[in-house]
């Protein structure tokens, strides 16, 4: 087998060394840097109004083309360590803090403050996303808030009153049983309309006021009151109270002649909440009729949504670094922040943008100007998902995903399964430390202020705010009173 598996891998890497050095000979007159990400409407336009900034400003001539066919991230990764990635990389997720694990990527720092993307520049929340060991490994071309779509007519249809803006998970858990009893009254089961698509397991542990990791992220922290009381919640809410489908519900969804995304299940009334962010707005608008609303998800003892941060990197061994920078450059300015506002296909990445009267209340969609003040209003709590630097966030995913699903299943009881998933991310973690000298230093170092932090709290004093790297508790002392700037 392992045999079967190198054999791929070679073949991948030489398909990889064949598609790069064609694409090297492509004639041009300028020079060519290729920029793997997805395609599409937005992104083609975005591209075309580069072209033409770099015009505008008199910059150097040259043409950036997109890739698309190897947008997956293994292809990138691949590409990358066998020395011929793209010259701009977007970056996914967790992708960037991957990609910078293997080197790939340029430290940006110097060509940041020579054009103008520096951190200050674009939301303080999302700097986790692109500033790694100290490193600018990206800027944002984009940032998305999920948040949950209401089906307005939904609630009008069966007297279920709006939620609150800031709901408690008290009043969600009411609003949902009160909407579920009223909707399926009579309806045969495969009919049943449930209130939202899922519930995130991230931002209902954070709304608990807890984080899967410590302060310093050195320690996985799952096995505790708050995680389990989140998987509680979410099991009772799927398999007793029946308003988030089951995978029985899903599988019946795919085995019928109804489209299974998402958000064709919204528009089709399955679902009174869909969970999205600004970007679904591309899809919701072929529904214009559709009257929407948005939500930030529930909490119990601190309000918080997950911020995702769509950043673009340059490739450390890309010949043409100078040039990539000015498309990170091109990530500042009005054309581009504005060109984000008019397609709705995120949150423009500098936050000057979301504070005009063309974001706030485009005069083509008067449907969405509830949408578009409240996610404005929402980034005040938004927080990213954070990533250790002693394991990858897809080795993280993976494990807490693992035993989370398992004990929902009832494969374990859900005090088993967290602690499965703790013990399980700290073994990773002490294997990854135990392996590099370097990082075993750090870990270290990490570890002392891990026990400050602990000695102040329980003294009740307040805790150096620059020993805290874990983003969730970054703003949740800063909120409580609990950390100081001194």
């Amino acid at each position: 087998m392992k045999y079967v598996l190198l054999s791929v891998f070679l073949g991948l890497c030489l398909a990889t060394l064949v598609d790069r050095s064609t694409r090297s000979s492509v004639q041009s007159e300028v020079p060519v840097l290729f920029w793997v990400t997805d395609i599409n409407s937005a992104r083609v336009e975005q591209l075309q109004r580069f072209h033409a900034w770099l015009k505008d400003k008199g910059y150097p001539e040259f043409e950036v083309r997109l890739d698309s066919s190897n947008a997956d991230a293994s292809k990138k990764l691949i590409q990358g360590v066998s020395g011929v990635g793209a010259d701009i990389i977007s970056m996914a997720r967790d992708e960037a803090w991957l990609f910078h694990a293997t080197g790939m990527l340029e430290d940006l720092k110097p060509l940041a403050k020579k054009h103008g993307f520096t951190l200050d520049k674009t939301w303080p929340a999302s700097a986790p996303s692109f500033m790694i060991d100290g490193e600018q490994v990206g800027f944002p071309r984009a940032t998305a808030l999920q948040t949950y779509f209401l089906n307005v007519k939904l609630f009008e249809q069966y007297g279920v009153p709006l939620p609150s803006l800031r709901w408690t998970l008290d009043e969600f858990e009411t609003t949902a049983k009160a909407f579920v009893e009223a909707a399926n009254r009579g309806k045969d089961a495969r009919d049943r309309i449930f209130f939202c698509d899922s519930v995130n397991v991230t931002t209902l542990r954070r709304g608990l006021g807890r984080s899967a990791m410590n302060e310093t992220m050195t320690r996985c922290t799952l096995d505790n009151l708050e995680s389990i009381r989140a998987l509680k919640l979410i099991h009772k809410w799927t398999y007793e109270d029946q308003i988030i489908p089951t995978q029985a519900d899903l599988d019946f969804f795919a085995g019928s002649d109804t489209n299974t995304s998402r958000i064709q299940l919204f528009v089709r009334d399955r679902y009174a909440l869909l969970t999205g962010a600004r970007y679904s707005l591309v899809q919701l608008r072929e529904h214009p009729a559709m009257k929407l609303e948005v939500r930030m998800p529930p909490f119990d003892v601190f309000p918080n949504t997950l911020m995702g941060t769509g950043s673009v990197g340059i490739y450390k061994n890309s010949k043409h670094k100078e040039l990539a920078a000015y498309l990170l450059e091109f990530f500042t300015s009005e054309p581009y922040n504005m060109s984000v506002v008019h397609t709705a296909d995120a949150i423009p990445p500098v936050p000057h943008y979301v504070t005009t009267e063309e974001y706030l209340r485009p005069k083509e969609f008067p449907q969405e100007w509830q949408i578009h003040r409240e996610t404005a209003d929402l980034m005040e709590f938004a927080i990213t998902p954070g990533a250790s630097p002693f394991i990858l966030p897809t080795a993280f995913n993976r494990l807490e995903a693992e035993y989370r699903l398992a004990a929902l299943a009832g494969i374990y009881t859900l005090e088993e399964g967290m602690a499965r998933a703790e013990k399980a991310i700290n073994r990773e973690i002490e294997q990854n430390v135990a392996a590099d000298p370097q990082l075993k230093l750090r870990y270290e170092q990490l570890l002392q202020d891990q026990a400050t932090i602990e000695r102040l709290r329980a003294a009740g004093q307040p805790v150096p705010a620059r020993l805290i790297t874990n983003p969730f508790y970054q703003r949740y002392y800063a909120v409580q009173g609990w950390s100081t700037e001194s």
